[in-house]
């Protein structure tokens, strides 16, 4: 191992072996018991977008329980869209369990296997899109966004409360594999994933986690299952977003902490990118003018 890969390596063992443990306590809830999850997570939750009456697209609605949510609460109809067939049965199986719990014949959402930048739906038919934790990983967000604002009614949003930079602290979306928060701030890429290979070599459930590790794996878009990082920044999803003829209501940094934001305040002027190294994730309210 070169020297910059032994020191990750040093730094990341004992945080990885923590996740591992998790992972064989099998503390991360899985199918059903993640919709339950995520459904509980907005009980508590006060949105600030209006979704009674509305027609709505979950993109990337994963196990479904946000979407169950929006629909049991005062939705028109919510569609929900995701690629991973696993969790879509999961999503239907929740759909189902609310269905039998709540004494009734349906509610008003569907799931569906599609992807983001093709929407089969009618132009100016949708009235919200929900896109929490999926900007970083389209493979061109100008295409999904250009087809957001095909399928909005004029007025419509696209809600996104969490996507992080690639330079935030968990960016790299490597929690479980190398657990160094910032690595890619600091190592190259090769280093990050030969020291995952290493880790995964030490604790093989990491291979189940990282579905596309091989010993040809070069990125840390590679590793993942589906391919599926576009290393984003703010800067450039700003810029996507107005490309695709958007607006921006709202844009704002989720800072690590208050010292966080203050140091932000006083930089970002000058050094753009302190905003994405001090942040956990960002979250933006973006509207279809006409």
């Amino acid at each position: 191992m070169r020297p910059a890969e032994k020191l990750l390596h040093i730094l990341s063992r004992p945080r990885v072996r923590k996740q591992v443990e998790m992972l064989r306590r099998k503390d991360a809830p899985i199918g059903i018991e993640y919709s339950k999850k995520q459904y509980k997570s907005y009980l508590n939750r006060p949105l600030d977008y209006e979704i009674e009456g509305k027609t709505i697209i979950e993109i990337g609605c994963g196990h479904g329980g946000i979407s169950c949510f929006l629909a049991i609460n005062g939705a028109k109809m919510v569609y929900g869209i995701d690629l991973n067939e696993s969790r879509l049965e999961s999503a239907q199986k929740f759909k189902n369990y609310l269905c039998e719990k709540y004494n009734t014949n349906d509610i008003p959402v569907g799931f569906i296997k599609k992807s983001a930048e093709k929407l089969d739906f009618d132009d100016n038919s949708i009235d919200l899109i929900i896109a929490d934790n999926v900007f970083e990983h389209f493979d061109d967000n100008v295409s999904v966004l250009k087809e957001c604002r095909r399928v909005l009614k004029p007025g419509g949003q696209i809600i996104s409360s969490s996507f992080p930079s690639i330079y935030s602290k968990n960016g790299p979306h490597l929690k479980k594999g190398v657990a160094v928060p910032w690595c890619y701030l600091f190592f190259s890429e090769k280093t990050i994933v030969n020291v995952l290979k290493k880790n995964a070599s030490e604790f093989p459930i990491l291979k189940k986690v990282y579905g596309g590790l091989n010993e040809q794996s070069e990125t840390i878009r590679d590793v993942r299952d589906y391919h599926d990082l576009n290393y984003l920044t703010y800067r450039k999803l700003k810029n996507q977003i107005h490309e695709a003829g958007l607006r921006i209501s709202s844009f704002r940094i989720h800072y690590i902490n208050l010292l966080s934001k203050i140091i932000a305040s006083k930089l970002t002027y000058k050094y753009w990118l302190i905003n994405d190294i001090l942040s956990n994730t960002a979250s933006a309210r973006i509207t279809k003018d006409k």
